[in-house]
């Protein structure tokens, strides 16, 4: 193993030690966390407005709190102040974390899981507003000091987070927009929309049509370039230095080619519908992909789309959380007949 790997193993260890120690009581981990950024965030304009000082329970957080806010443009607020920026790297690094593999959380998983099976309900209830909490309250921590940088300097790197804040989200299906970039110059709207064909990892809940399938067509694509020179060559295919059964090799080719007939057949659909090519495609693509924007007419919303095309992109969505094959094999006679 290389050092790299041991590091990360070593990393990984402790990581893991401290999951199943707070796998054993997920409730009180839950409520713990979720009354210190509470208290921290207690002096804040939103803390302020909910009276975070006066909670010390979690139903205190529920009488307090509500779970959909009054619509207040608290992103506005922030980039009058401070800059819309500020939040962008701590959303990017939970969007990257969205669409890494489960596998290394999957024993402390099952155990979490079941103890959250055995509660009433409100661990779970707790979690799901810590992160609402955690979300909602992103400019305080700016407004507490906690990112130490001058106005000027946030203004002078705006660009800078911003494109890479796009580039996480839309390159892993998380959807989350703090720019216009729909309008941004030249190639990049539609370079960031093809990032996302790539997607998250397997196993994960990002969409697109995952990162092994697009690793294993170019590894593929490389093998067969090599065969035209040495035809007689046996070449395997590997990940990870293990070679990967053809049974797998042929299964991703048969998805990528499911992928793209699906693809064409739905853009051809809502043109035919009254879109122009470029709402379209990126329709199509967002939809399929488990995206959210997409460019041109709906960059914003779909809600100028004709009743067909909500359904067919309703479908489009539906084939993409389901990875195609789940879908398409309820339209086979062989399936029923079993």
């Amino acid at each position: 193993m290389s050092l790299a790997g041991k590091l990360i193993a070593f990393v990984g260890k402790r990581a893991a030690k401290r999951f199943d120690k707070a796998c054993e009581n997920p409730g009180k981990v839950q409520t713990d966390l979720l009354l210190d950024m509470v208290r921290r965030n207690a002096d804040t304009e939103y803390g302020k407005r909910y009276d975070f000082a006066s909670i010390s329970t979690v139903a205190d957080f529920q009488r307090n709190v509500p779970v959909f806010p009054e619509a207040t443009d608290w992103r506005a607020e922030i980039a009058t102040a401070y800059g819309s920026w500020h939040a962008d790297p701590e959303l990017g690094v939970d969007a990257s974390l969205g669409v890494g593999g489960f596998f290394l959380r999957a024993q402390g998983g099952m155990r979490a899981f079941d103890s959250y099976e055995d509660g009433d309900g409100e661990t779970v209830r707790s979690a799901f507003e810590s992160q609402h909490a955690n979300l909602m309250l992103g400019y305080g921590k700016a407004e507490t000091g906690q990112l130490e940088l001058g106005i000027e300097a946030v203004r002078t790197d705006d660009a800078l987070f911003a494109g890479l804040f796009q580039a996480v989200s839309i390159g892993t299906t998380t959807g989350f927009t703090t720019a216009d970039y729909v309008n941004w110059p030249g190639f990049l709207p539609v370079m960031l929309l093809f990032v996302s064909f790539v997607g998250g990892c397997a196993g994960s809940t990002g969409g697109g049509m995952k990162v092994i399938r697009f690793v294993l067509l170019l590894k593929q694509g490389h093998r067969e370039t090599m065969r035209l020179i040495r035809p007689n060559a046996q070449i395997p295919v590997k990940v990870g230095g293990k070679p990967m059964p053809d049974r797998v090799i042929s299964a991703v080719w048969g998805f990528f080619a499911a992928y793209v007939a699906s693809f064409v057949i739905l853009m051809l659909f809502l043109m035919a519908t009254g879109l122009d090519q470029i709402t379209a495609f990126s329709a199509v693509a967002a939809c399929m992909n488990n995206l959210g924007p997409g460019l041109a007419g709906v960059a914003e919303n779909f809600i100028g789309l004709t009743d067909p095309a909500k359904w067919a992109l309703s479908f489009a969505m539906m084939l993409g959380r389901l990875e195609i094959f789940t879908l398409l094999i309820l339209f086979t006679g062989a399936f029923w007949r079993r």
